[in-house]
């Protein structure tokens, strides 16, 4: 007669790269380690942003880790240790189940701490710090902690949905994430400027020929994002700062322009 499993038993655990390394040895059948997502979890650990949560290292009956091998990838880059839940004694078979949800995204967790239109908001947070580090909005893995942290630390970018009505909002020839990160970053500089600019984008009226907002609204494409979506992030976002600057300064545009002479797009910064 075989002996009964083992009960499945869960315990807290602080886990340093040494007992890391240890329990990578019994990785013997688990997915490919996804190193990008290591890379983020690194950071967090390193910056003391990791928090304990529901989510264990998991080892089934016979010892082997099932789950948790990018984490410990992850304490062991980060060379400092994380305090994480571990359950023991799991069916093999329960690794097949596993990670099979769906995702809480930066923005569901901005909802949950109370930020509205959080999924908007982290979207357009996600511009803002790709581009503290670069002239590109993309290319910038970042963890849904580093997200949270940068919108409490820049909450103005919150009160960025209010500079505009809904309805003029939805004039506005830019996807939501776009549109909501050039406001804040407009709004930053000016912003009782920056309503009058974004409302005679969204409705058109009172602009003349010459005027760099109407050269903007041709440029994307009409009171319709459908046009602007064939178009790059950054190449939108350019052109709004273009027109910005040529509006502030009171200079006539016809045609804005989004690349240099080499073809590649070229983020001015506003002023």
């Amino acid at each position: 007669m075989n002996a009964p499993a083992p009960e499945p038993r869960v315990e807290t655990r602080d886990v340093d790269p040494e007992l890391a390394k240890e329990w990578l040895g019994q990785n013997i059948r688990n997915r490919p380690v996804k190193w990008r997502k290591v890379d983020q979890y690194a950071r967090d650990i390193a910056a003391g942003r990791w928090q304990l949560t529901g989510d264990a290292i998991r080892f089934d009956t016979t010892g082997k880790l099932i789950d948790g091998q990018n984490r410990l990838h992850a304490v062991i880059q980060a060379a400092a240790p994380i305090r994480t839940f571990v359950m023991w004694n799991l069916d093999p078979d329960a690794q097949d189940a596993m990670d099979s949800g769906a995702a809480r995204t930066a923005g569901d967790v901005l909802t949950m701490t109370g930020v509205p239109n959080g999924q908007a908001v982290a979207a357009a947070a996600r511009i803002a710090m790709a581009l503290e580090v670069g002239n590109k909005t993309n290319g910038v893995r970042l963890t849904n902690t580093e997200v949270q942290r940068w919108v409490l630390d820049n909450l103005d970018i919150t009160e960025a949905l209010d500079i505009l009505s809904r309805r003029d909002a939805r004039l506005i020839p830019l996807p939501p994430a776009v549109r909501l990160f050039c406001t804040f970053r407009l709004a930053r500089i000016d912003r009782e400027q920056a309503v009058e600019f974004f409302t005679q984008l969204a409705t058109g009226v009172g602009l003349t020929d010459n005027s760099p907002i109407l050269a903007l609204r041709r440029r994307l494409g009409g009171a319709s994002y459908g046009a602007a979506r064939k178009t790059s992030a950054d190449e939108q976002i350019a052109a709004v700062f273009r027109t910005w600057n040529a509006w502030r300064e009171g200079r006539p545009l016809a045609r804005v322009l989004t690349t240099n002479r080499a073809g590649a797009t070229t983020i001015p910064d506003p002023i």
